[in-house]
C-alpha cells in the first residue's frame, strides 16, 4: 500500500484532535510535526506531509480525513483491554494499493504516556515515539522481525520496550530503506538492491523467512526483508547502501508472530529451519561478500533451507576452541558431519604457529558427531584448522571453504593485571579484557540468548553468566558457567525465566539469581555446579531486579521494582523477613562493606540509603538532574558510592559521609549501564551498551582516562585480580616476546612519573600505584632477560 506520487510529492493531509490527548495544544503539535519531520527527512523519498490544523475529530475510514487521535476511553481504539496495543493506524486503501485515509488512534485507556523531551518515567510510554512509529504504517509500511539494542532496533519494530525510551523517534536504516522503496528520489534509486529466493529441498518456496543484509565482517544488520514478496519464495532487500554485506536466513523469532504483520503474511511464517549465511555457511566468516553499488541489483541469491548440499557432505554445528589461557589441553573440535553416500573420512587438517600443515583423524561419536583433540600448547602459540570431509563417492568438502580463512585460537599469556569478564547482550558472547595488555584477549559464545550480567564465584573458578532471554518475551532460562582456567563452557544450568542479576555469597560458594519473570531467586552451588534451592519472592510484578549478599551470608536482599520496595530474604530458608518502602521503581543494591547500609538505586532517579540497623532510618540522597540511576558500586573502603546514569551516559559519585553527589562526569558513550570498581578502589570499569564501549576511569585524577571498543553491547561486567608477582607479557612492553634491552629502554623513558602527570602511562606502573617508581624498577629487573614462552 501507498499514497498516490501526486499526494505524496506535494504533501499528504493530516489533521490532529489536539484537544483529546492529555497534554497542552502546544506540546501535542510539536509532537506530532517532529515525528513527521523524521520521515519527512528521509533524503532519498520525496514523501512530504500537509498540517491542516486542529479539531474535534473522530477516527473515520469513510470521510477521506486523516487525523491523529488520543481514546481515553477505548471506544475508538477496537481492542480488548489489556490487549498490549499502544495505539494504531487505520488504513483505507483502493483496489490498487493506493492508500484514501489512515486515522492514528492512541489508547489512553490502558497506558500513560509521556510527552517530555528529555525524560520519560517507569510505566509511562513516549508520545513520540509511538507516532513516529505509527507514521510508518501511515506510510504503507508493516513490522519489521529486525531486534537488535534499542540504538539499532528499527522504529517499525512492533514492540515498545523500557529499556531505551526515546529511541524510536528516529529512523534507522531499515525504516529509511522501506519508505525510500514506496516514495524514491532519484537518488533513493541509487542504492542498490540484494534479490533472491528461499526454497525447501522438494524445490517449493519457502513463505516467510527472514533474509538479512548485514554489514561484511560484523553482526550489524542494515535492512532485511521477508520471503514470499516476489513470488515463489523470492525476495528482494533494496535500499542497500554501496558497500559490502553478508546475507543470512533466520527465523522471525523474538516474540514476534504472523499476527504482527498483516497483508501476505497474516498466516504462519517458516521456522523450521536454523540460521544459516549464504552457500550454505553456519559462521558468517565463512560466507561470501558482496559489493553492492549504486543502482545495480545483485541478483540469484538463492538459499535451500537446511544448510543442503546436493551429493556433497554437510558440515554443521562446529564447537570450537576459543583463545585460551590453558597450556595443558586438549582442545576438542568436534561437529556434526552427515551424507546420504555415507562419511568415509573426516579430518582436522591444522598448523602451528604458521609451520607446516598436519592432519589428524576426526574420530566418529555415533550418530553425526565427530570429534577430535589437539594436544597442549605453551602460551603465545597461534593454531590455525580446517575440517574435511569426504563421503563413499570421493565427494570433499571443506569448513571453511577457503584456507585463506582458516579458523584459529591462541593459548595466551595474561598481563597480570586485572581481567575483565562482560557480557555482550546482542552479540551472545562473554568478552575476556586484559587490563594490562589493554585488548580484548578472548570472546567465548555464551550459548544463551541475551547474557546480560557476569559474576566470579568458586575462588575465581567459574564465571556465571545470566542468560535474560529478549525483550519481546521471549525468557531464556539458563546460566551459563566458564571455567576460568580454560575458557571452556563447562554447563549450562537451568533456572527460573529470565535469569537477570547475580550475586555471590562471601564465601564464594554460592550464587543468587534473580529470576525477572518467576518471582524468585535460584541458589546455585559452585562447586557443584547444581540448583540447590528457589526461593519465592512476592514481588507486585515482573521480578525480582537487583540483589545483594550481606556481608555475613545471611541475608539477600532483592528489588521489587513495580512495589517500590526491597524484599529482605533470609538466604538459607528463603522466608521473606522484611519488606522495606524505598525509592521509586527500585533497580539495583549495594551494601557496605560493615553490613550496617543498604544503597538502593531508583530507575527514576536519586539513591536511598537505608540503616539496616535502626528500621526505617533512611536518607535520600538526590541524584537531579539524572532522571534514572542503573547500577551502584561501593569503593572498598565504604566511603565513596558510585552509580551509572544510562539517560545522560553519566558515572556519578557520591560522597557518603556528606550524602550528596560530588561529581557527574560524562562517559562519552551512550546507555552507560555497568561498572566494577577494582579491587584496590583505584579504577572504576563502565560499560556503555550502545556505543560499544568499556571506559576506564581513574578515581585519583577523577577523570575516563581511557575507552576500548567491545562489540555486541557489553553490558554486564566482572573483574579477577591476580595474586602474585607480575608476568612476563606485562613487562613486555614492545611486544617482541621477552623483556630485553629495547623494553628497557621504554621503561626509562616512563620512570619518575607520577599518576597526575600528563604523560603518565599505566603500562609501567608495574605495582598498580598511580606512579612509576622503584618498586616498578625491582619488578622489571626480576623479569628482564626472561622469554614470554
Amino acid at each position: 500500500m501507498h499514497w498516490t506520487d501526486f499526494r505524496a510529492q506535494n504533501g499528504i493531509a493530516y489533521w490532529v484532535n489536539a484537544s483529546s490527548f492529555p497534554f497542552s495544544e502546544s506540546d501535542v503539535m510539536g509532537t506530532v510535526r517532529n515525528s513527521f519531520a523524521a520521515w519527512e527527512g528521509v533524503e532519498t523519498s520525496f514523501v512530504k506531509f500537509q498540517e491542516q490544523g486542529t479539531g474535534n475529530f473522530r477516527g473515520s475510514s469513510r470521510d477521506l480525513r486523516s487525523v491523529v487521535v488520543y481514546d481515553p476511553t477505548g471506544g475508538q481504539i477496537g481492542a480488548p483491554a489489556g490487549s498490549g496495543v499502544i495505539a494504531v493506524t487505520r488504513v483505507n486503501w483502493n483496489n490498487r494499493g493506493e492508500i484514501l485515509d489512515a486515522d492514528i488512534i492512541f489508547n489512553g485507556r490502558d497506558f500513560e504516556f509521556s510527552i517530555f523531551a528529555n525524560a520519560t518515567l517507569r510505566g509511562q510510554i513516549d508520545l513520540q515515539d509511538v507516532l513516529t512509529h505509527e507514521i510508518g504504517h501511515f506510510l504503507g509500511l508493516d513490522h519489521t522481525p529486525l531486534v537488535g539494542t534499542a540504538s539499532t532496533r528499527p522504529t517499525m519494530n512492533p514492540f515498545q520496550t523500557a529499556d531505551a525510551p526515546r529511541q524510536a523517534r528516529s529512523l534507522e536504516m531499515d525504516d529509511r530503506a522501506g519508505v525510500a522503496a514506496l516514495y524514491p528520489f532519484e537518488q533513493g534509486k541509487n542504492v542498490g538492491t540484494i534479490s533472491g529466493h528461499v526454497i525447501h529441498e522438494d524445490g517449493q518456496g519457502a513463505f516467510g523467512v527472514h533474509v538479512v543484509a548485514y554489514r561484511a565482517g560484523t553482526q550489524e544488520f542494515v535492512v532485511s526483508a521477508l520471503s514470499g514478496t516476489t513470488g515463489e519464495g523470492g525476495y528482494e532487500i533494496s535500499g542497500l547502501p554501496p558497500g559490502k554485506y553478508q546475507v543470512a536466513i533466520e527465523p522471525v523469532s523474538r516474540g514476534i508472530t504472523h499476527e504482527n504483520f498483516g497483508g501476505i503474511f497474516n498466516s504462519t511464517f517458516e521456522r523450521s529451519f536454523a540460521r544459516e549465511f549464504y552457500d550454505n555457511q553456519v559462521e558468517q566468516r565463512d560466507s561470501r561478500t558482496f559489493q553492492v553499488q549504486l543502482g545495480r541489483q545483485i541478483s540469484d541469491i538463492d538459499f535451500v533451507l537446511g544448510l543442503t548440499r546436493f551429493d556433497l557432505p554437510i558440515i554443521t554445528n562446529p564447537v570450537l576452541p576459543v583463545n585460551t589461557p590453558d597450556e595443558q589441553g586438549p582442545y576438542r573440535v568436534s561437529a556434526q558431519i552427515r551424507d546420504d553416500q555415507g562419511i568415509v573420512s573426516a579430518d582436522l587438517k591444522y598448523r602451528i604457529n604458521g609451520g607446516t600443515f598436519r592432519s589428524r583423524p576426526l574420530i566418529h561419536q555415533g550418530d553425526d558427531l565427530y570429534v577430535v583433540d589437539l594436544s597442549g600448547q605453551v602460551q603465545g602459540t597461534v593454531v590455525k584448522y580446517q575440517l574435511q570431509a569426504q563421503d563413499g563417492d570421493g565427494n570433499r568438502v571443506f569448513y571453511p571453504a577457503s584456507e585463506d580463512s582458516l579458523i584459529r585460537f591462541e593459548v595466551i599469556a595474561f598481563s597480570g593485571k586485572p581481567v575483565l569478564y562482560i557480557a555482550g547482550r546482542q552479540s551472545g558472547t562473554l568478552s575476556v579484557f586484559d587490563t594490562g595488555l589493554e585488548r580484548e584477549v578472548a570472546r567465548i559464545p555464551t550459548g544463551g540468548e541475551t547474557p546480560l550480567s557476569v559474576a566470579l564465584a568458586g575462588g575465581g573458578r567459574y564465571v556465571f553468566v545470566t542468560n535474560t532471554g529478549s525483550d519481546a518475551g521471549a525468557s531464556d532460562n539458563r546460566v551459563t558457567v566458564i571455567e576460568t582456567a580454560t575458557h571452556r563452557v563447562v554447563d549450562h544450568l537451568e533456572v527460573g525465566a529470565a535469569p537477570l542479576d547475580v550475586a555471590v555469597s562471601p564465601d564464594g560458594a554460592r550464587v543468587y539469581v534473580t529470576n525477572s519473570r518467576a518471582r524468585s531467586v535460584s541458589v546455585l552451588d559452585a562447586e557443584t555446579l547444581r540448583e540447590i534451592r528457589r526461593l519465592e519472592t512476592p514481588t507486585v510484578g515482573p521480578g525480582p531486579f537487583g540483589i545483594v549478599i550481606s556481608p555475613d551470608g545471611a541475608r539477600v536482599y532483592v528489588t521489587d521494582i513495580d512495589g517500590d520496595q526491597v524484599l529482605v530474604l533470609d538466604a538459607d530458608s528463603g522466608s521473606v523477613l522484611q519488606q522495606i518502602q524505598v525509592v521509586s521503581a527500585p533497580r539495583s543494591l549495594a551494601i557496605h562493606p560493615n553490613g550496617k547500609k543498604l544503597y538502593v538505586a531508583g530507575f527514576n532517579g536519586n539513591i536511598w540509603e537505608v540503616d539496616l540497623e535502626q528500621e526505617g532510618m533512611i536518607r535520600t540522597i538526590s541524584t537531579a538532574p539524572a532522571r534514572g540511576i542503573f547500577r551502584l558500586s561501593l569503593s572498598p573502603d565504604g566511603q565513596r558510592l558510585y552509580a551509572s546514569d544510562p539517560f545522560e551516559a553519566q558515572l556519578l559519585m557520591v560522597d557518603l559521609t556528606q550524602g550528596f553527589v560530588t561529581d557527574r562526569i560524562s562517559t562519552g558513550g551512550q546507555n552507560t549501564r555497568d561498572l566494577v570498581v577494582s579491587e584496590d578502589g583505584a579504577w572504576v570499569y563502565v560499560t556503555s551498551q550502545d556505543s560499544n564501549d568499556l571506559q576506564i576511569f581513574d578515581v585519583l585524577l577523577n577523570r575516563f582516562v581511557k575507552s576500548f571498543k567491545i562489540d555486541g553491547s557489553p553490558r554486564g561486567i566482572a573483574i579477577r585480580t591476580w595474586r602474585g608477582s607480575s608476568s612476563v607479557s606485562q613487562a613486555d612492553f614492545d611486544s617482541s616476546g621477552q623483556v630485553d634491552f629495547s623494553d628497557f629502554l621504554l621503561f626509562a623513558g616512563g620512570y619518575g612519573i607520577l599518576g597526575s602527570d600528563l604523560w603518565f602511562d599505566p603500562r609501567f606502573d608495574l605495582d598498580g600505584n598511580h606512579q612509576v617508581g622503584f618498586s616498578d624498577f625491582l619488578i622489571f629487573a626480576g623479569i628482564f632477560g626472561r622469554a614470554l614462552n
